[in-house]
């Protein structure tokens, strides 16, 4: 009993506020249980399980250049209002520009002129059907035979007339209908370009006072941004453990933001021979539009083949002596440092390869705390 109070009054006087003590040798660390809370020091038991190891690499988004849409006018004529720019976030049916169209005014008169001329030819018809019927009649009385068949001829010319006058309208109906898409819609005499997605805009190549005619180039580039491509640059040596269908976490504006999980969906062949990097690019959805076409990321992509061994928050590991050491407690108030070989980091937890069993308690906040106690006992500060 003497020991043990001789003990307490010890660890009072040494760190009465800590409630800290260290023994020999300097490796094990004895804390007071009513000290763990207030030091902000906390404990959880090592469990088995497995990690794939990853690389950590920069990359850069893409616009999946399959979804991009390229507009081009469906008729002709003079630029009156350009209304986007590059780079502006535009929601589908949106009004991108307007233009004066000639080919609308000129279909729309060809209509107007087809449907007077089928209706003469109707007229012309009905009136060749009357005298036909009025001849059938007066056969073989009034009329000749000869006059009824001419009058019967006449009737077949005139319905041959409005078939052709009916085939006239018809296809100038068919090209006035092809004004008017999902990129292009009539707006009185004039033509309204619009965007047939929601994304962003890569490029405009018109002006105002632009003609139309004999255009080589589209209008304006609309990018679809609702899936993108994540391109990581890996290092040649470091590609071996990676393939397709890896997993692929992609962290936007750094770490702090949320991260956004694919797979990975090819990798480049080759190595450049200057940077001796290659590509492994992935499809990330992007329906939010977090992520924009040039925009720079950090990639972590994962091994093909996940790592055995005691998972551990990755807080619990500590550098000692040029080695890792994780407090593991051999008593309720004792705690020991024990250097171990590790694998693998993700999600906050580390996988220990060698020197740690399932079961066995470990620190984790605080285990710093341990550590510099320890190195001020071998520095003599105890």
């Amino acid at each position: 009993m003497r020991a043990a109070g001789s003990w307490i009054a010890l660890a009072l006087v040494m760190l009465p506020a800590a409630g800290i003590a260290r023994e020999t040798p300097p490796e094990v660390v004895t804390i007071a249980p009513s000290a763990m809370k207030t030091m902000g020091i906390a404990t959880t038991t090592a469990r088995a399980g497995t990690l794939s190891g990853h690389i950590a690499c920069p990359a850069y988004v893409m616009a999946d250049n399959r979804h991009v849409v390229r507009i081009s006018p469906l008729g002709e004529g003079r630029v009156l209002n350009v209304l986007t720019y590059p780079g502006q976030i535009v929601a589908a049916g949106q009004v991108l520009l307007e233009y004066d169209n000639h080919s609308l005014v000129q279909l729309r008169q060809q209509v107007a002129a087809a449907e007077a001329a089928l209706e003469e030819a109707r007229a012309t018809r009905d009136e060749a059907a009357l005298s036909a019927a009025r001849a059938k009649v007066l056969q073989g009385t009034v009329l000749a035979v000869g006059e009824v068949q001419r009058r019967q001829l006449a009737l077949r010319h005139a319905e041959g007339l409005v078939r052709e006058k009916q085939a006239l309208l018809d296809s100038s109906k068919v090209r006035l209908d092809e004004l008017t898409s999902a990129t292009e819609r009539p707006d009185g005499e004039h033509s309204q370009i619009i965007s047939p997605i929601p994304g962003i805009v890569r490029g405009v190549n018109v002006a105002m006072g632009d003609n139309m005619a004999n255009r080589t180039q589209p209008l304006v580039e609309v990018d679809d941004l609702s899936s993108v491509w994540v391109v990581s640059q890996v290092l040649g040596r470091d590609a071996g453990v990676l393939a397709p269908g890896n997993r692929q976490v992609t962290h936007p504006g750094g770490r702090s933001t949320q991260a956004i999980t694919s797979r990975i969906d090819t990798i480049d062949g080759n190595v450049d021979p200057q940077t001796r990097q290659l590509l492994v690019r992935s499809l990330v959805p992007n329906k939010s539009g977090r992520l924009r076409p040039g925009m720079l990321v950090t990639t972590e992509l994962y091994a093909s083949t996940p790592v055995e061994g005691v998972l551990v928050p990755a807080s619990a590991v500590q550098e000692l002596d040029g080695g890792q050491v994780v407090f593991v407690r051999v008593a309720p108030d004792r705690y020991a440092a024990r250097e171990v070989t590790t694998g693998p980091e993700a999600g906050g937890m580390l996988v220990v390869t060698h020197g740690l069993t399932p079961g066995e308690v470990v620190v984790t906040a605080g285990s710093f705390t341990l550590k510099s106690q320890m190195l001020l006992t071998r520095a003599g500060g105890g």
